[in-house]
């Protein structure tokens, strides 16, 4: 049904702020925004009409209260007060509604059948109260990057052509001298002399970065002093008289010193392009991004609501006893709230074909809000069917398992790139960086689809309730924020019966306990 208002004629229009909020009691919920449709002729003769659909919860006898517009009347000069009439209508019995399901063979509507009772106890997987949150995936990609740069500042020293030379400078420094202290010893022998210059030759050939496995005189012929040398050494090693003259050493030390210090070591070289996946340099950069479910009577009714409402509370997690207590509370005519819990156990495990039949049929009878209007997740379209293969909490620790194996496979991955291990190694850490990478993004989708449900402090409306901006309790139709029966939202502070409730919108606001159903914890 569509209960319409309407204002028009001459007034002070720009003044004009809106009709006043309706208060349509408990027995009808609210179906989507109010339709707007204004028209004039000039900014102060304006017409405006406001509808808003609602949706009967029960038959019986209602009536509306008059709404009470007060304008400007720029013909007398004063205020007045223009009133809507009462009105008072009767709903008749009729079909249970099948407008809000879904188009999709998915949530088609079940029989008319009454359901059954569920025996047996299954216990679904609560919500993961410590989640990889952004601050924890930053360091993560943190870590990995700072991996990345030590290994590429490694490759860089490894292969910079001047590494050898540097060290070879230092120990031809250090042979040089003992050279010196050995030609002016009286001890000296013929076996560590020629020990020395084996080594000053294996030096000075790294030093000058001959690619030779013995280098001979003649590849120094651009430095005269320094072939002379070599062929001196060479004479005394391994001519027919060895001589040994003694100012070689203070001879190759000033050439030595001549030569200088090899070029050092450019940090700018670790940002060469070479250095970063040296063998997948045909990559390009994926690995940088953002890290990544029969009747009774009412007195019969009225106990088995008492017994499996304890059962819940004893454990909020029993998809059957929520199941239960969902058919009992339908079975006490209290529609609303047993379509609550019916699609709270559907949060908690959605492949139940029990599970979702009931909450099929009650969320259909109770009017409950729709996901636009902050409801329940619908699994509408492929996406939403895929994610209620799995349960939200399920499809948690999936995108978590994903996000951890996304980043220990690239970590994996980046150490491999600089060691000698086969291409094959590669491309099996390559697949498992984009298993990682498209599971995490996957299941995170999946995830989000769930919204506020999966948040360990979630909680359910079972009735329409007004958002107070104070926990204290005021007449309803004074509070302009009126919530109806099914919205999800966030329970952030807990005062003397009342709770602070926060919606997926960023509206805020006391709701009474008792207005409240939590989807995973114990009230």
């Amino acid at each position: 049904m569509r209960w319409t208002i309407a204002l028009s004629g001459r007034g002070n229009w720009p003044m004009f702020s809106g009709f006043p909020v309706r208060v349509i009691g408990d027995g009808f919920a609210i179906q989507g925004a109010p339709a707007l449709d204004q028209s004039g002729v000039s900014r102060f003769e304006q017409r405006i009409e406001e509808t808003i659909t609602l949706i009967p919860l029960r038959a019986g006898q209602f009536s509306f209260d008059q709404i009470e517009v007060v304008f400007f009347d720029p013909i007398t000069g004063r205020y007045d007060t223009a009133r809507s009439a009462k009105l008072d209508f009767e709903v008749a019995p009729g079909k249970l509604s099948q407008g809000i399901g879904s188009d999709f063979d998915y949530m088609s509507r079940p029989s008319d059948e009454a359901p059954a009772l569920i025996a047996g106890e299954f216990v679904a997987a609560g919500p993961m109260e410590n989640r990889i949150d952004l601050g924890t995936r930053v360091l993560f990609l943190s870590a990995l990057v700072l991996i990345w740069l030590t290994l590429a500042a490694a490759r860089a020293w490894y292969v910079d052509p001047w590494r050898q030379a540097r060290s070879a400078q230092s120990r031809l420094r250090r042979i040089l001298v003992d050279l010196s202290a050995l030609s002016h010893s009286s001890g000296d022998t013929e076996q560590v002399l020629r020990q020395l210059l084996r080594q000053w030759q294996r030096e000075t050939g790294r030093r000058w970065r001959v690619e030779k496995a013995e280098p001979i005189a003649d590849d120094f012929s651009s430095a005269g002093e320094w072939s002379q040398l070599w062929r001196e050494a060479d004479c005394y090693l391994f001519g027919p008289d060895a001589q040994w003259s003694d100012d070689w050493a203070k001879r190759a030390c000033a050439a030595l010193t001549r030569l200088g210090r090899p070029p050092r070591f450019e940090f700018a070289a670790i940002f060469e392009r070479q250095h970063w996946l040296p063998r997948m340099r045909w990559l390009p950069l994926i690995m940088l991004v953002a890290i990544v479910p029969s009747s009774w009577t009412s007195a019969v009714a009225a106990t088995a609501v008492e017994n499996w409402s304890e059962r819940v509370r004893q454990q909020p997690l029993d998809v059957h006893a929520r199941s239960n207590l969902a058919i009992v509370l339908a079975a006490d005519g209290r529609t609303q709230e047993a379509a609550v819990q019916a699609g709270i156990a559907w949060i908690h495990e959605p492949r139940l074909e029990s599970t979702r039949d009931l909450w099929i049929r009650l969320r259909a009878d109770a009017g409950l809000a729709p996901p636009a209007a902050g409801g329940v997740m619908d699994p509408v379209g492929f996406s939403g069917q895929l994610a209620t293969l799995l349960p939200g909490s399920w499809w948690q620790r999936l995108s978590l398992a994903f996000e951890l194996l996304f980043v220990v496979s690239s970590m994996g991955v980046l150490v491999l790139s600089y060691t000698r291990v086969s291409f094959g190694g590669l491309q099996v850490g390559l697949a498992a960086v984009a298993l990682g990478l498209v599971g995490a993004l996957g299941s995170h989708s999946m995830v989000e689809r769930y919204g506020l449900a999966l948040e360990a402090g979630a909680v359910i409306t079972n009735v329409i309730t007004p958002l107070r901006e104070l926990p204290v309790d005021t007449l309803a139709e004074f509070e302009p924020e009126q919530i109806q029966a099914g919205v999800l939202g966030l329970a952030q502070h807990h005062f003397l019966g009342w709770t602070l409730l926060e919606l997926d919108d960023g509206r805020s606001g006391w709701v009474r306990d008792e207005s409240l159903n939590a989807v995973w914890a114990r009230r």
